[in-house]
């Protein structure tokens, strides 16, 4: 019998790599933008030579860089980690979902919510390991409403100067852009559930 104190992943979210095409990604995107590495970095706020070590493969970027990089975008996370769809998708199969791994925070991120389908709105599944966080510039929240509701778990959200303990069931509303921090403070992984529409 497992102890109840030992963390453990849930089985449906085993940790997938960013796979290879989020350096070509961000190099079309940028380009399609009409910007230098360095006008990316400026708006990002990172640095030229990891925009470099990106766009090149040779670097992985954490959720935190992926939150930074979608603000300078004005796109949402599951909009700039994910390939575009090229017809428009009304099912999202389990199976050919797109997911995202952290592997500085082993954060595991799940797109649900089908590419394509023109609706506004995104839904993603996130596992938030033990003692773990991530955090997103206010930037990344000017053009988005955003719910948070947790399944499993406990989940701490700092948004500016609130603080809010969220248990399995409850539900959140961010309210106006600021920066904001998903915290587990504990010892067991937390589960939960973003849904994002676009103003």
């Amino acid at each position: 019998m497992t102890d109840p104190a030992t963390p453990v992943a849930p089985a449906a979210q085993t940790p997938v790599a960013v796979p290879q095409s989020f350096a070509e990604r961000l190099f079309e995107l940028r380009k399609g933008a009409g910007w230098s590495r360095q006008q990316l970095a400026d708006r990002a706020g990172v640095s030229q030579g990891m925009i470099n070590k990106l766009e090149r493969g040779q670097s992985s970027p954490t959720i935190e860089m992926v939150g930074k990089l979608s603000a300078a975008f004005g796109m949402t996370v599951s909009e700039i980690v994910a390939q575009p769809a090229a017809t428009e998708l009304r099912v999202a199969r389990q199976a050919t979902r797109s997911t995202f791994f952290d592997t500085k925070t082993r954060l595991s991120r799940e797109t649900v919510s089908p590419d394509g389908a023109n609706t506004g709105m995104d839904v993603t599944k996130v596992v938030l390991p033990p003692r773990a966080e991530a955090q997103f510039p206010a930037e990344a929240y000017t053009f988005i409403s955003q719910l948070i509701w947790v399944l499993d778990g406990e989940l701490t959200m700092l948004c500016g100067a609130e603080t809010e303990i969220l248990g399995a069931g409850d539900c959140m509303s961010l309210g106006p852009p600021s920066a904001v921090t998903f915290r587990n403070a504990t010892d067991r992984y937390a589960t939960y559930v973003v849904i994002v529409r676009r103003h």
